[in-house]
């Protein structure tokens, strides 16, 4: 099997085969980044999803990343690894104070 270490703001993708951590290529990865998600797209010729597992690490730069709604899809040698992004925040209120005229 191999593993595939993915972070998020990346521009490869390490890519394993003895699960210890060695890496043994690194993999260009196209990052598409969609209104409501991130999407990121790695050729992975002959291989196919049985063969393949994911790691995605946390990362800083893409705080809006939702890492608890991550989906994975290998077809016909292409990996597709999306991220839903978390939804924005609300309005602040920022309080105010009123004057009282007499």
């Amino acid at each position: 099997m191999r593993r595939l270490l993915l972070s998020a703001h990346c521009r490869s993708i390490s890519r394993t085969s003895d699960g210890a951590g060695k890496d043994d290529a690194a993999a260009p990865v196209d990052i598409k980044e969609q209104s409501g998600a991130y999407e990121y797209v790695l050729d992975v010729p002959g291989l196919r999803a049985r063969d393949l597992k994911v790691k995605l690490v946390p990362d800083r730069v893409l705080q809006d990343a939702d890492l608890g709604r991550v989906s994975a899809v290998c077809r016909d040698g292409v990996l597709r690894v999306t991220v839903l992004k978390l939804p924005p925040p609300g309005p602040v209120e920022i309080p105010r104070t009123i004057d009282v005229m007499p």
